[in-house]
This record gives C-alpha cells, structure tokens and sequence, in this order.
C-alpha cells in the first residue's frame, strides 16, 4: 500500500489512481483509530491518547486533508495531558504540552491558554535522582517545553 502512495505520483493514469487509492485506504486507516472521546488510539487501545492523536493529525496534514470532527478533537485535546496536575508542575513531560499545542494549532484553535505556564519554563526541569543519578531532565521532554515556547513566540 505504501509503495503505491509513494509512487503513485508518476504521472500516469495508473500512477494517479494508485495514488488516490493510497490515499483512501491510509485516511480509512486513520479514521478506524478514531475513538468517541475525540481523540485517536492505537488500534488495540480504547481510549485515546494525546500521542496518538497528535501524530494522527500531522497524518492528515501530511495527505493535504483535515481531519474530521474538530470541535470534539479540540475538546480531547486540551484535557488529554496524561499526567496529574500535581505531575506536571513537579516533573513535567513538555512533549505532551508541545503535542498538544502543535495539534490545536494544527486544526486551527487559540493556544493561548498555554502562555502563562509556558512563559515560567525558563530553565531546565528537575529530574529525580530516582531515575537519573544526576538529575538530568530528559532531552526531549526539554524540547517540548523550547518548541512550544517557540510556537507562543516567547523566547527560548
């Protein structure tokens, strides 16, 4: 299937259907990872996830297509953080906060909302002992919290 997407845009009249027939079958796919509550899981998983939805949506983005149902992906989405509150104040997973901001914008909402927390990650997070002998913070949870600094044009 893939292959045929990929190289579906040749030029030729098979080529274009193979390519418009890609395109069906992975926007099918995505639409079976739809959930009710908004969002989009992995195929063995009810409920879904931030993730998952994120990565769903750049999909849609990638095909040149919107995803559907809108108003209930924004609605998932602001409240789809997967670590209590207390978890993200004292040990904060910014990729979440940076999918979650990518996505909105991504279907066209305000991420407004984000700006005051954003605006106070102005140095590395604390990480515990526990998991990281020197308390390091995860990389990539570091830039979650600078790309999502830069998407509220705040600086780094």
């Amino acid at each position: 299937m893939l292959g045929a997407f990929a190289f579906g845009a040749l030029g030729t009249q098979d080529g274009e259907a193979a390519h418009a027939s890609g395109v069906e079958s992975l926007l099918l796919y995505l639409e079976s990872l739809a959930r009710p509550a908004g969002g989009y899981a992995w195929a063995d998983e009810p409920d879904p996830s931030v993730t998952v939805t994120y990565a769903a949506i750049a999909c849609y983005r990638l095909l040149g297509k919107e995803p559907p149902r809108k108003a209930g992906l924004a609605k998932f989405i602001r409240a789809a953080y997967p670590m209590a509150e207390t978890r993200r104040k004292d040990r904060p997973l910014h990729r979440f906060d940076y999918e979650q901001m990518r996505s909105l914008i991504w279907i066209g909402e305000s991420i407004e909302e984000f700006r005051a927390p954003a605006s106070e990650w102005i140095k590395p997070s604390y990480f515990t002992k526990t998991y990281e002998m020197g308390e390091n913070p995860v990389l990539q949870q570091e830039t979650g919290a600078i790309l999502s600094r830069r998407l509220l044009q705040l600086p780094p």
